[in-house]
């Protein structure tokens, strides 16, 4: 095995903590997404118009369009369409009410710490070749909660469900950007592994997932073993429809949590890129909720940077070069505000019912991004502004 060379010191730690996992990891590194990266070899010689018509045809599984379809889509789509045994519906159904219950602790929780983490990782090299983040940091953070709030509507994640198909197409803009950047001047092969690797592609599925749980708890979301792994079982099909293979599959949070801590053991300290996709995120927060006037906007994101610190800790933190801490903690203040905010509609229901009401409302806001439905234009080069 041929570790690439940036993550050869880590990986040494990460052996110290659970070798087979660590070689397991480090393997994946250099691996793709076999189904998805024949797709794209398929659709390489068509017309953009012709490609993003074939697959807006296989995520809405129009046989009589497919027929004509490479082989390799055909595959592709027979395989997607097909729940795995060991999905449970009835857990994901709980994952669903569970997060839509909890959607402000979960959504905090992911734009400030969850992907702010994941992008702490060599995962933000590939986005930062391409520019795609720094340029519109905005339309990318709502495309994230997007997805989230697709994927925990009740059947979203299921076949024909809006998460899965925005699932699936997530995964095929990833195949076709692998290999625009692979084949890029920019990208080192050998140092950093292929780029939007299998590993890195399972890294960003439990920070988005176990590690995201933890935040969300951190936040005051009062969840036990049974919403857990709702929430769980509903990432962990989502994982499976991003491509991400069996051997780095989890089905739990534990499970999640012990890849996570091989996988950050595996990374390199944050570099330049990594500070400024996570400044990126940060400040672009003010406005995916619509704070959009200077001051205000400016004070929104120090609030963002408070709340991210402490949920992701000191030591991240300073490498990220945030602010430093403040005496006056949040978290439990948001703890302490959530519970009593909780204690009151649980009095009134009418009072729980309009809550309810404005929380989804707000959501729908937070993830409108003007368009009535999706496209499926693949990247046709690697600089997103080209």
């Amino acid at each position: 095995m041929r570790v690439p060379s940036i993550y050869a010191n880590g990986y040494e730690k990460a052996r110290a903590m659970n070798p087979a996992l660590a070689a397991t990891y480090i393997a994946h590194m250099r691996i793709g997404d076999p189904a998805a990266d024949a797709v794209m070899v398929d659709l390489a010689g068509l017309k953009a118009a012709e490609s993003s018509r074939l697959l807006r045809a296989a995520m809405e599984q129009k046989e009589d369009i497919l027929r004509d379809a490479p082989r390799s889509l055909q595959d592709f789509v027979n395989e997607v369409a097909t729940l795995p045994a060991w999905y449970d519906r009835e857990a994901a159904f709980r994952g669903c009410r569970v997060f839509l219950e909890n959607s402000d602790q979960f959504l905090m929780g992911f734009a400030g710490a969850a992907i702010v983490e994941g992008f702490s990782t060599t995962i933000s090299r590939s986005f930062a070749i391409t520019g795609r983040l720094i340029d519109d940091g905005v339309r990318r953070l709502k495309q994230n909660l997007r997805q989230l709030l697709d994927m925990f509507l009740p059947r979203g994640i299921e076949p024909s469900g809006d998460g899965w198909k925005l699932t699936l197409r997530i995964r095929m803009v990833h195949a076709r950007a692998r290999r625009l950047i692979r084949d890029s001047s920019e990208w080192d092969q050998d140092a950093w592994g292929l780029p939007i690797n299998a590993a890195h592609v399972s890294l960003g599925a439990v920070a988005f997932s176990a590690r995201l749980l933890e935040f969300a708890t951190m936040l005051g979301a009062p969840l036990d073993d049974e919403d857990r792994a709702g929430f769980m079982a509903v990432w962990s099909y989502a994982a499976h429809l991003m491509g991400v293979p069996e051997a780095l599959m989890f089905h739990s949070q534990a499970e999640g949590l012990r890849l996570f801590r091989v996988a950050t053991a595996c990374e390199p300290p944050p570099d330049y890129d990594a500070v400024a996709m996570a400044h990126c995120i940060l400040n672009s927060a003010p406005v995916v909720i619509g704070v959009t006037e200077p001051k205000s906007r400016h004070a929104f994101a120090q609030y963002a940077f408070r709340v991210s610190r402490e949920l992701v800790g000191d030591a991240l933190a300073d490498q990220l070069r945030f602010p430093p801490r403040r005496s006056f903690l949040l978290l439990p203040w948001l703890r302490t505000r959530g519970r009593i905010a909780r204690g009151i509609v649980r009095f009134f229901p009418r009072l729980a019912k309009a809550r309810e009401r404005r929380s989804f409302l707000h959501i729908l806001g937070l993830t409108d991004l003007g368009e009535s439905s999706f496209t499926y234009n693949l990247p046709d080069s690697v600089r997103s502004d080209e």
